[in-house]
């Protein structure tokens, strides 16, 4: 009798065990806080019934499946989004951001996942933008804390600028009249060039950069972009990130330069 009574003792402590291990660790059920932008197609933005969608919503809510987390997107103004992620306000930013010196020397950055170039956009029939010219007589947009911007006042400064709080505001004054040009990455080019209800655009295909797109990452959490970056390089061997480009920016561009950047001095 005590030896049954031992093996009971070990059985139930044995079953007692295996139910603690199937509870989810706290920080498995803890919400992936992102941050996005809702103005950057095809990256994020909102279709006609006010639904989030594009390449970074369909990133987030698959990098949360393969964490474990559910997924919470907050949906915040582009120069808010670099406060909110250096303030811990959200974990990450997903949202068509290039890596620079100046965004690295205060966040993470995971591992990139797709490289973009800028490129202008005209309305059709417009004289090719000039790119030697320093912006000499033109009138180029841009919106306002982007590296498109600061492409423009490095490559054009003679050129008079025209900011914009938000992409679509910058094609519609170019649609107007009130600039010549206006610089965006090439998705968002590809896209109110192809897809979008605003008429009379025309891209000029050729890329000025070449910058890399990846996530930016509150800086002291290691732990967090090292499991990204994981991610990262499983969803390049299987082809998911190949796939979900091509899902959204269903395009292929051969330039006059072969697709290599214009450098300038």
């Amino acid at each position: 009798m005590k030896l049954l009574s031992i093996l009971t003792v070990a059985i139930l402590l044995m079953l007692s065990g295996c139910s603690g291990n199937t509870s989810p660790k706290p920080e498995m059920t803890k919400p992936l806080i992102v941050g996005m932008d809702a103005d950057y197609p095809p990256m994020t933005f909102k279709d006609s019934r006010g639904k989030l969608q594009g390449v970074e919503v369909d990133f987030a809510y698959a990098l949360g499946r393969e964490l474990g987390r559910p997924v919470q997107i907050e949906v915040l103004p582009w120069p808010q989004l670099a406060d909110a992620v250096l303030n811990q306000g959200v974990d990450m930013v997903m949202s068509g951001v290039s890596i620079t010196k100046e965004r690295a020397a205060k966040a993470l950055f995971s591992k990139p996942y797709a490289q973009i170039s800028q490129m202008a956009v005209m309305k059709e029939g417009a004289k090719l933008p000039e790119p030697y010219s320093k912006g000499r007589g033109m009138k180029i947009g841009f919106q306002s804390g982007t590296t498109s911007e600061a492409f423009v006042r490095r490559v054009f400064p003679e050129a008079t600028t025209v900011p914009s709080v938000t992409m679509r505001d910058g094609m519609v004054k170019l649609l107007e009249g009130k600039t010549d040009y206006f610089f965006a990455d090439a998705p968002a080019v590809w896209y109110y060039t192809a897809n979008t209800p605003l008429k009379g655009l025309m891209g000029w295909y050729v890329p000025y950069t070449q910058e890399n797109l990846a996530w930016a990452i509150a800086g002291d959490n290691i732990a967090l972009k090292e499991r990204v970056d994981a991610v990262i390089e499983k969803w390049k061997k299987n082809g998911f990130i190949s796939r979900t480009l091509q899902k959204w920016i269903p395009v292929r561009i051969v330039t006059p330069q072969k697709s290599e950047p214009i450098h300038f001095e």
